[in-house]
């Protein structure tokens, strides 16, 4: 019994000395400055939100760069660029981002800032699909 006690807790400690169970710091900021970006955006301080997201986007945050698309999609605390919001899609999509997948499918199915091209809007709606959401399975079925 208390062999096991024992071992329970040399277990126990080296898995608290390994973090096993807790955020890292790196964990945590981005936390926060996903958090500070939702914030921005709700009063609308788009310049505020175009930062974080950049920041993040540097950091490799694939999300971010579908913030950033959208910012620069809709003209929110930058001129609006469809190329630069076309270019964040994709590299958020092709990190596996589902909402990127989305836009950039339905981009690429209406004309909307890029040439239209049935075979890429399926291709993306596909991927997206894959995943599990039910509305590009709803787009793909309907194509």
């Amino acid at each position: 019994m208390l062999k096991n006690l024992i071992i329970t807790c040399i277990v126990f400690a080296a898995l608290l000395g390994a973090g096993v169970g807790f955020a890292s710091k790196d964990d945590v900021l981005l936390s926060r400055s996903i958090s500070h970006y939702h914030a921005a955006m709700e009063v609308k301080n788009y310049d505020r939100a175009h930062k974080l997201a950049n920041k993040m986007a540097v950091d490799g945050y694939i999300p971010a760069r579908t913030f950033l698309a959208w910012l620069y999609e809709n003209g929110l605390g930058v001129d609006q660029n469809m190329d630069i919001a076309v270019e964040q899609y994709q590299l958020a999509a092709m990190g596996n981002d589902v909402p990127a997948q989305v836009y950039l499918a339905g981009m690429y199915a209406s004309g909307h800032g890029i040439e239209v091209s049935e075979k890429l809007a399926k291709h993306w709606y596909a991927k997206a699909a894959f995943s599990g959401h039910v509305t590009p399975q709803f787009k793909l079925a309907s194509r």
